[in-house]
């Protein structure tokens, strides 16, 4: 009897360890485990609802499944509560992929709740975890007290997506440790993250040996006192942006710092493509970084910005510095292809050290033009694309070290490339593959009082010569060539004081460089008084229609003394003078001439009426000339 018993209670044992064994965590494989967080809380506490802090820690294995509560344990798929523990046949930690969601009950889509972080969060450092508040309205943020990244990557194959991460002092995501494989934020709609009103840190840092290969699209990173994106220590093969609209990232409004830093020695073979860089969502309208839009520095090496295919174009507009910035002579073998530059406060592309390009603004919106200055010892070579033509060579130039070469590409194609090649290997091209809006032309536009015989020709004003009267020009929103024709010594203010509200940027080349005047921006502005005469370029944005007055008396001569390089130039000849007669004393000592008018840009290039577009001058049209080698031209005041 006692045998039988004791079998009895031996078959028990057996039978309560084998259910004890199957209701434990294996180690077999599984599918993914997502944990769904159900609170704002930022704590570890086993109550009843899942904390994001909590979620991070299961996902890293800091945090046992047996651990949780019952009503925790209910937001963990695959898991339920026994008899004394929560249980899961499915392994959760390291070693399995673990998402992280969102209850929209408690984060609902149209009306996001905040998560106000206490202290850093868990570091992602086991690998294949995502953190997915695409379905929801999640908000992360620090306490200004602490200074660390809210999110911390050391692992592979992460994904932080949907999320807005607001007020991180030390920057919002930070990849380091040799990780690789993560992506930050998505290309389909709510996958992006919104970083804004962070501290002085990197917003998006990417950095050390071995942290390759990572993601950042489709973001708005904006408005924080630091660096938008940084990339160093080594880190390569790195991509911000995308060629698709979807992986965009908009890295605009940095307060203190620029929009993108590439920098150090090893840091190569990043991609920077498809973004926008100090404009907002649209592409369209000013949302300036502090300093430049993209910087390329201190020995980091054939990284590119921009590219070749559709979309992979960045704008880079309105910072508050230059528009790229490639320096150090050790940085080298950098190519910066295929984005639209413009307006922003210092020079398009500047670079400098070891013999490397530097080029300048403006590159116009909605065409693609750039025009620089100081190119030593670089070709310039000139294309257009025409539709019955197709790629056309239409010349090239080359500068001596102590030269000032710079160029304005034609702009009726959307392949026009201007390529700049350096001692080092840097490249520089240019074209038109992100299609800016044109500006909406007025409905009824007030007629030129005088207007010109020739379609393509730039507004002509009243031709009245004497000495105190005036002439009326009539100009729609964009650029425009325009010529001074009023006292010598006005100052620009002045001088532009018939648009004032309606542009935002004139430019005036001259021996000494590239002159620039921003109303109401005396601290960033350069340009000295106008003399009669003297040309410029302005960037309209409503229409204007200007009394000029003029000074100068017909029947006399003027002489220009041209050095090498780009000029803003007025006509004073005759109406209706052909272009080669115009430019005639410059005869063998210029590459081309420019000028915008109403209806786009017009060009002229000496012997090749094949490519040649410019009409007839007419007296007060202004031009931009390429001067190869040293000029003086006297030009007649005419009637």
């Amino acid at each position: 009897m006692k045998r039988v018993v004791l079998a009895i209670c031996l078959l028990t044992a057996l039978a309560v360890g084998a259910f004890l064994a199957s209701h434990r965590p294996g180690a077999q494989a599984s599918p993914d485990v997502t944990i769904t967080v159900n609170s704002t809380a930022d704590t570890n506490l086993r109550d009843s609802v899942m904390t994001l802090r909590e979620a991070m820690l299961m996902a890293t294995g800091d945090l046992a499944v047996t651990s949780l509560s019952s009503g925790e344990c209910n937001q963990v798929s695959g898991a339920s509560w026994d008899l004394f523990w929560c249980k899961s046949l499915v392994p959760i930690g390291p070693g399995t992929p673990e998402s992280i969601v969102f209850h929209t009950a408690v984060f609902p889509p149209g009306s996001p709740a905040t998560i106000t972080l206490g202290s850093t969060l868990p570091t992602l450092d086991t690998g294949g975890d995502t953190i997915d508040g695409t379905s929801a309205g999640v908000i992360v943020g620090y306490t200004p007290e602490i200074g660390s990244a809210c999110f911390d990557i050391t692992s592979n194959n992460n994904t932080i997506k949907g999320l807005e991460i607001n007020g991180c002092q030390g920057g919002a995501v930070e990849i380091r440790a040799g990780a690789h494989g993560n992506t930050i934020g998505g290309s389909s709609p709510g996958e992006g993250n919104v970083m804004s009103h962070g501290g002085g840190g990197t917003v998006v840092a990417i950095w050390g040996s071995g942290t390759d290969g990572n993601v950042v699209k489709g973001n708005y990173i904006h408005d924080n006192g630091g660096l938008g994106v940084g990339i160093w220590g080594g880190a390569q093969g790195n991509v911000i942006g995308g060629s698709s609209p979807g992986d965009r990232n908009v890295i605009s409004g940095q307060t203190s710092g620029g929009g993108v830093t590439i920098e150090g020695n090893g840091t190569s073979g990043n991609v920077v493509k498809g973004n926008y860089i100090g404009t907002d969502p649209s592409g369209t309208s000013p949302l300036p970084n502090n300093q430049e839009g993209v910087l390329i520095t201190n020995g980091a090496q054939d990284n590119t910005i921009g590219g070749t295919a559709s979309g992979e174009g960045n704008v880079i507009a309105y910072n508050n510095s230059y528009g790229v910035s490639v320096d150090v002579a050790a940085t080298t073998g950098n190519s910066i292809r295929g984005n639209s530059i413009h307006d922003n406060v210092g020079k398009g592309i500047e670079n400098t050290d070891g013999g490397n390009t530097e080029l300048a603004p403006p590159v116009i919106t909605g065409f693609g033009s750039v025009m620089g200055t100081a190119c030593p010892n670089c070709t310039v070579d000139i294309y257009s694309d025409d539709e019955d033509e197709g790629r056309v060579y239409e010349g090239s130039t080359t500068a001596n070290g102590a030269g000032n070469w710079s160029f304005a590409g034609s702009l009726d194609g959307p392949n026009v490339t201007a390529t700049a090649t350096d001692a080092a290997g840097n490249t520089s091209e240019f074209s038109v593959p992100v299609a800016l809006p044109e500006p909406t032309p007025p409905a009824s536009p007030t007629p030129s009082p005088t207007p010109s015989p020739t379609p393509t020709r730039s507004p002509t004003p009243s031709p009245t010569p004497t000495p105190g009267t005036t002439r009326t020009l009539v100009l729609g929103p964009g650029w425009h060539n325009a010529v001074w024709t009023g006292a010598d010594g006005t100052s620009p203010g002045e001088a532009f004081a018939c648009a004032a509200g309606k542009y935002a940027a004139a430019y005036r080349f001259t021996d000494a460089g590239l002159e620039r005047y921003f109303p109401n921006r005396p601290d960033i502005s350069n340009m000295g008084p106008l003399g009669k005469y003297d040309a410029f370029l302005i960037l309209l944005t409503h229409p204007v229609s200007c009394v000029m007055p003029v000074a100068a008396a017909s029947g006399s001569s003027r002489t220009l003394q041209w050095g090498v390089g780009w000029h803003n130039e007025g006509w004073s000849g005759a109406d209706g003078t052909p272009p080669e007669q115009a430019f005639a004393c410059a005869a063998g000592s210029y590459a081309a001439a420019y000028r915008f008018t109403e209806t786009g840009l017009e060009r002229y290039f000496p012997g090749r009426p094949d490519i040649s577009n410019m009409g007839p001058l007419n007296k007060y049209d202004a031009f931009l000339i390429l001067v190869t080698a040293p000029v003086s031209c006297t030009m007649a005041i005419a009637p």
